[in-house]
């Protein structure tokens, strides 16, 4: 399955699909959702817009997001993806990985996700789930197999607030942090070496 989408301006998604699997459809939480959507191979593409100017859009509430979310289906696979993007320093960088979604009762999803780019793995395992009037996101992440760092944060869209705590296991490694994202920056903003 492919698809192409101009987008005005002069930007453009290509999305490639192979090995798509559905799974029996089934109500859960009182509205009918698919069982299970896996795709043994999903390809993104990404040309951004000649000189596209940035647009300020709000944030979506809780209640658009559950919408969405309640689209999903209960557990979603993509085995293998590959994302093509445009970054700074070389004209195309290119990401490749999986990713699991899995729907929690109370309209929550778990995420587990991994990343690979230029013989390093960034992993990621957490938790999004709606509380009050707010959006609780709960989040670990990992380097190259050493904890990364652990995102506990909470989002109000209604007074644009976020909120929360992001934790390290000591010094957080910045050498591998500062060459995963150099290709995607324009210049360095993290020290070349460690503090003395």
């Amino acid at each position: 399955l492919a698809l192409q989408r101009q987008v005005a301006g002069g930007g453009r998604l290509d999305a490639s699909v192979q090995s798509l699997r559905l799974g029996w459809p089934g109500r859960a939480e009182g509205r009918w959702r698919l069982s299970e959507l896996s795709v043994s191979d999903l390809t993104l593409q990404i040309w951004s817009a000649p000189e596209a100017e940035a647009e300020v859009t709000a944030l979506p509430a809780p209640e658009r997001v559950s919408r969405w979310l309640a689209w999903l289906p209960g557990h979603l696979a993509l085995d293998h993806l590959s994302l093509e993007l445009p970054c700074a320093r070389a004209q195309r960088c290119t990401l490749n990985g999986s990713l699991q979604w899995t729907q929690l009762p109370g309209n929550a999803g778990g995420l587990s996700a991994e990343l690979r780019q230029g013989g390093r793995q960034l992993g990621v395992n957490g938790v999004l789930r709606p509380e009050n009037a707010a959006w609780q996101l709960n989040l670990d992440s990992s380097l190259d197999g050493q904890r990364l760092a652990t995102l506990d944060a909470a989002w109000e869209p209604a007074t644009r607030h976020w909120s929360g705590t992001l934790a390290t296991p000591g010094v957080p490694p910045l050498e591998a942090i500062r060459n995963w994202l150099s290709m995607w920056l324009p210049a360095p903003i993290l020290p070349m070496s460690l503090p003395e």
